[in-house]
């Protein structure tokens, strides 16, 4: 199953990772697939948005910390991030952490809204 794909919305270009109910090795997969797709389809200077879904996931520490070193090279090349599944105190803190250290960065209830706000 394909997790990772481009999608073009109101002329911007927002990379889409779902990683619903994925399991390690699934995330490794689609960690792949979504740098691969950062480094083919950011033109110089371009950013475009970022919007995952981690509804039913349980993550490793480890891994984890593969996927931050990794996003941490693309981070210049991303205009806004958007995440789903985070609910409760978690969404709130994700939330108010967007806006203290000023980043576009905002959690959603469900893909419609997520998708509204990133091809803003």
């Amino acid at each position: 199953m394909k997790r990772t794909r481009l999608i073009y919305l109101n002329n911007k270009k927002i990379i889409f990772c779902d990683l619903t109910n994925a399991r390690n090795e699934d995330i490794i997969d689609a960690s792949n697939d979504t740098w691969q797709l950062f480094s083919t389809e950011i033109k110089e200077g371009e950013k475009l948005s970022f919007l995952i879904n981690i509804t039913n996931l349980d993550i490793a520490p480890s891994i984890m910390e593969e996927i931050a070193l990794m996003a941490e090279k693309y981070k210049k090349n991303i205009d806004k991030e958007g995440i789903i599944g985070l609910h409760g105190i978690k969404k709130t803190l994700f939330n108010f952490y967007g806006l203290v250290i000023g980043a576009q960065l905002k959690a959603f209830d469900n893909q419609e809204k997520a998708f509204n706000w990133l091809a803003s």
